[in-house]
């Protein structure tokens, strides 16, 4: 009878391993120290390494050797393998021989008939793949609404160059008119002339303007850039206008590249007018000084900070110098809302703020990335050859 219960017993364990053995996922039976007792065929791959190099490691430790980028391993301790007694999952990146994993931890404790922890359970399921799949979709969502907003962006300049170049043209025309008819013998009516002359010509800006961007928004020319590229270019451009307006510049990029979407001239035109509009503000005698800084805000996010101690408009002016409607200092005042559309194009967004000294001008961009699933299979391909 004994033998027959023994037999029953192995042939159980058997199967349990034959079935553990054929999952995808890596998993781990830790004993109530978290040191590795059995680790299956997808563990033995996922850490690279052999079951003898497994068998006894601490789990906890394992995690936290491989943790990206110093992340601390805190979701677990070692008092958990005696005393957490219910199953839960989290999240967690390993760095694996230089390459990144995304990761869900499993943590199932197996209870005796006393409900004390007898071993514990740790699955390991490989979510890089799913989470490209998923950012790979948002970006072609991305680059689908991006294209919609500058098609809606251009369709609107061009109405509005429209709407304003027939009555502009008919303004310019009177004003001739009157020029050659009453200027030499008014010499009031010809200073007047002259003032109309003035606003007529930043309206006919404001149109060449309206219809440049409408052109450049109309085509399809989407590339994907670097912004360390787009504003070590556009400090190089500026290099003369911050000297000549005596301001300091300390220009902060990372050494990694960050990339976005987008038209590189429209792009750097934006930047630039933000930057023009900026410089132009002469109401301060001391060191004038501007720090233009790139970041990553998250893996989602590139920010782009525009941070000065000399452009003291009252709040009010920036809560509202993006808005075309609110446009009362002159044609220059036409960049910032254009800037924003353009910005606002690409999905981004730009705020601007008052420091107790100066202002702060926030541009955050969607990042992007090409070929990342390719990458990852090309990679899945090199490490599945190699076993």
């Amino acid at each position: 009878m004994n033998d027959y219960k023994s037999n029953i017993a192995s042939n159980d364990y058997a199967v349990t391993v034959s079935i553990l053995e054929s999952l995808n996922d890596a998993i781990l039976i830790c004993n109530t120290k978290a040191d590795i007792q059995y680790a299956n065929r997808s563990a033995l791959k996922l850490f690279r390494t052999d079951f003898n190099s497994l068998h006894k490691q601490n789990l906890l430790k394992l995690i936290s050797d491989n943790g990206d980028n110093g992340e601390e391993f805190n979701q677990l301790n070692k008092g958990d393998f005696k005393t957490r007694i219910k199953p839960f999952l989290f999240d967690f990146n390993f760095k694996i021989n230089n390459d990144s994993v995304d990761a869900r931890i499993g943590f199932n404790p197996i209870l005796n008939t006393s409900n004390v922890i007898e071993f514990v359970i740790v699955t390991i399921t490989n979510t890089t793949f799913e989470n490209l799949i998923t950012k790979e979709n948002e970006q072609s969502r991305y680059v689908s609404i991006t294209k919609e907003n500058l098609n809606r962006f251009s369709d609107s300049l061009v109405s509005l160059v429209h709407e304003i170049s027939q009555p502009l043209l008919a303004l310019n025309l009177k004003i001739d008119l009157i020029t050659k008819k009453y200027a030499n013998t008014d010499k009031q009516l010809s200073k007047e002339i002259d003032e109309l002359k003035n606003y007529s010509q930043r309206i006919t800006d404001v149109v060449d303007l309206a219809r440049s961007y409408s052109q450049s928004a109309e085509t399809n020319d989407f590339k994907q850039l670097v912004l360390n590229d787009i504003l070590e270019t556009i400090s190089k451009n500026l290099n003369y206008e911050f000297q000549k307006n005596n301001v300091k510049v300390h220009l902060s990029i990372p050494n990694e590249d960050i990339y976005c979407l987008a038209k590189t001239d429209l792009l750097i035109d934006s930047f630039t007018k933000v930057l023009n509009n900026i410089l132009s503000y002469n109401e301060f005698d001391s060191q004038k000084e501007l720090k233009i800084k790139l970041t990553k805000e998250n893996s989602n996010i590139a920010s782009i900070i525009f941070d000065n101690n000399f452009m003291n408009e009252d709040s009010n002016f920036y809560d509202n110098c993006f808005n075309f409607t609110n446009i009362n200092k002159g044609s220059g005042s036409i960049s910032f809302p254009l800037a924003k559309e353009i910005i606002e194009g690409f999905g981004g967004t730009i705020t601007a703020r008052k420091k107790p000294q100066g202002s702060i001008f926030s541009i955050n961009l969607p990042q992007y990335v090409s070929n990342e699933r390719q990458q990852l299979l090309n990679l899945m391909d090199i490490h599945n050859s190699s076993d």
